[in-house]
Parts: structure tokens; sequence; C-alpha cells
């Protein structure tokens, strides 16, 4: 909604995410704010805790698989802030569902780029080397199995 109280419409939205939106034929592409680009900001982790309620239901997976969400390093920025941060182990539980969910394996491709596989194997290391609670030993787990 603008501060207006007018309803955000493709007309009146900002220009850059106006032109995001014009450029691309698909009606489910997620446009992701400069600012997201923080991964280890709040707003990041507020984007990545949405993404992953979202993970949790078929109709909602079909979006975030197909929509953008492993386009633009988006995916492996998140998974290199650390493993101890609370966007690391939400990014790990939503790409575990989006997996899950997905009955025809389309995920895979956009999960399967070299950013992605990179920060998760990095992930995997680190965990390994400096993991020693009980929750990194679980985190280590479900990133093993997403590899």
């Amino acid at each position: 909604q603008q501060p207006n109280g007018e309803a955000a419409t493709p007309a009146n939205l900002p220009d850059d995410l106006n032109n995001n939106n014009n450029n691309n034929n698909n009606n489910n592409v997620i446009v992701v704010p400069p600012q997201i680009h923080d991964a280890d900001g709040p707003l990041a982790l507020a984007l990545i805790e949405t993404c992953r309620d979202l993970s949790y239901s078929d109709i909602c997976a079909v979006p975030l698989r197909e929509g953008g969400l492993y386009a633009d390093h988006l995916l492996a920025s998140f998974l290199s802030v650390g493993y101890d941060h609370a966007v690391v182990d939400t990014c790990v539980e939503m790409i575990w569902n989006l997996l899950e969910l997905d009955d025809e394996a389309r995920g895979i491709d956009g999960l399967g780029t070299e950013e992605s596989v990179a920060a998760l194997t990095d992930l995997l290391k680190d965990l390994l080397q400096y993991g020693y609670r009980k929750k990194d030993k679980e985190l280590r787990n479900e990133v093993m199995v997403v590899l």
C-alpha cells in the first residue's frame, strides 16, 4: 500500500520495481529489493522466514521454486553469512521443504547452480570444523541431506 493509502499497482510502483516486473513475462517472479542483499540483516531474516513459512504449502512452494529464489545469487548469499546465524538455519529448512514438495524435481536446476552448491559445501565444511553444539550437528545433518 502506498503512503497515501492507495493500493500498490504496477502503475504506481517505484521505477526500479516496476521495470523489473515489466521486463519479465513470468507473473511468479520474486522481486528482491536491493536492501535484501545484506543477507545477515533483519530484513533478510524476515524475508527468509516468510519464504520458509510459505514453503510448507504445495501451492506456495511453486512460485518460490520457479520465481527466482535461487536466482541472482540470493540463496548463496543467505547461506554464506555463517552457520550460527538464524538466516542460515531458516534457509536450509526452507530448501528442505521445497525439495520435499518437489515431486518433479523442478527445483533441482535452480539449487544446482555453482554458487548454491559452493555455499552449501562451505557451510558443511564450517559445520564439520567448528560446529559442536547439538543445534550445529542437526544443521550439519540437514545440509548433508540437502546436498
